[in-house]
């Protein structure tokens, strides 16, 4: 299937599930209330449930209020059950919900409101609406309800905070029903605390750099850092890489830290910084025909039944520092890949070759990536 006809099936997928999601959000602002969420950005945040809502025949723009967006075509109707910032003395108010909103009936949610105008009417715009409140048990609820009322009292300390986690095992997909991956940002099941990590934050102002060590859960924590710019990232020894960067691909997937600003209204951030272990894996090919062109190196990871899966293909045209290709022999080079057992073959447009040289996946061998070492795949096309 062409990469165009995969984005449209993406783009149907998403539009048809978020027709049928029983929750009033935005796709593009919602956000996650088990988080360390800063709710010092608006004067009110509510805990409600929608009651009704309208699609408006043309898009109402606002003006004021300092919203993230400035335009509407979804109204919703929210009976509030509970204040938790800002007092609002209606039982029940109209919302304008942003981009890309579908207001659902009978949906529960947290909304950090603002204040905005129609004109010169004032109305309430969610700039940002939690996940579904409905996906969480009762006492999940309560929890929610709690941390953000935790939240709230301390909005002026100005932390930076997060966890540092080793993957052991192949990821679980993700479920929004599943509490525990939403609380923790990861779950336990493949992801570990790992202990005594640095952590640091370099201002990007003078290049200071301040720094902490994750405890004996994996969580750290920065406190009043002055206001500006940072970069914060793990610092790791041979071995480790962050789960998400990227080193064989071109630079700009390459980034090994996040950037935050420390600002009066808005200090609170969580991070989650997810490791795993990675050896590299490097050889050469030998006896390569000399038309060989547009050719591409792939490797495949071998699962616990033999069958080999997520696929990573590097070009000749894409990936020229790690690959070389010098009259009848191609060196290569991949840092960075997690420990465990895999598959090699080189091709181009005349076929496919298995490493150690074979034409048939069947009696190709694999080969496995131990940490902190580099795996030779060297071998010669018969």
């Amino acid at each position: 299937m062409g990469f165009k006809a995969t984005l449209l099936l993406i783009i149907v997928f998403f539009a048809f599930t978020s027709s049928i999601t029983a929750q009033p959000g935005c796709s593009t602002m919602n956000f996650n209330p088990f988080d360390n969420y800063f709710y010092g950005d608006v004067d009110f945040v509510i805990y409600g449930s929608a009651i009704d809502s309208e699609d408006l025949k043309d898009w109402v723009k606002f003006k004021g209020g300092n919203t993230y967006f400035s335009e509407s075509r979804t109204k919703i109707k929210v009976e509030v059950s509970e204040q938790l910032k800002g007092q609002i003395n209606e039982k029940q108010i109209e919302i304008y919900i942003g981009w890309d909103c579908r207001g659902q009936v009978g949906g529960t949610a947290i909304y950090k409101l603002k204040k905005a105008f129609i004109g010169n009417n004032p109305v309430w715009v969610a700039d940002q609406v939690s996940y579904p409140m409905n996906d969480y048990s009762d006492k999940g609820r309560e929890e929610i309800l709690a941390k953000v009322k935790s939240d709230l009292a301390t909005n002026n300390e100005h932390n930076l905070s997060g966890v540092v986690v080793e993957k052991f095992g192949d990821e679980l997909s993700y479920t929004a029903a599943d509490e525990i991956q939403r609380k923790l940002g990861y779950h336990p099941k493949n992801f570990r605390p790992l202990t005594g990590i640095t952590i640091e934050a370099k201002r990007e102002s003078d290049g200071k750099i301040f720094r902490t060590n994750a405890d004996n859960q994996g969580t750290f924590k920065f406190t009043d850092l002055a206001y500006g710019n940072y970069q914060i990232y793990p610092v790791l020894n041979k071995g480790y890489e962050r789960i998400g960067v990227y080193p064989n691909a071109p630079p700009r997937y390459q980034q090994r830290y996040d950037t935050v600003e420390v600002r009066k209204d808005w200090a609170n951030a969580r991070f989650i910084f997810k490791i795993q272990q990675v050896g590299n894996i490097k050889g050469k090919i030998e006896n390569i025909p000399l038309d060989f062109a547009n050719y591409a190196i792939k490797i495949w990871r071998i699962d616990d039944e033999g069958e080999y899966t997520n696929e990573s293909s590097f070009s000749s045209s894409i990936y020229p520092v790690s690959i070389n290709k010098t009259n009848s022999i191609i060196e290569f080079n991949f840092p960075s890949f997690s420990v465990g057992k895999y598959a090699l073959a080189i091709s181009d447009l005349r076929g496919t070759i298995y490493f150690p040289g074979v034409g048939e996946k069947g009696t190709a061998k694999t080969f496995e990536v131990k940490k902190g070492e580099t795996t030779d795949v060297s071998f010669k096309i018969p």
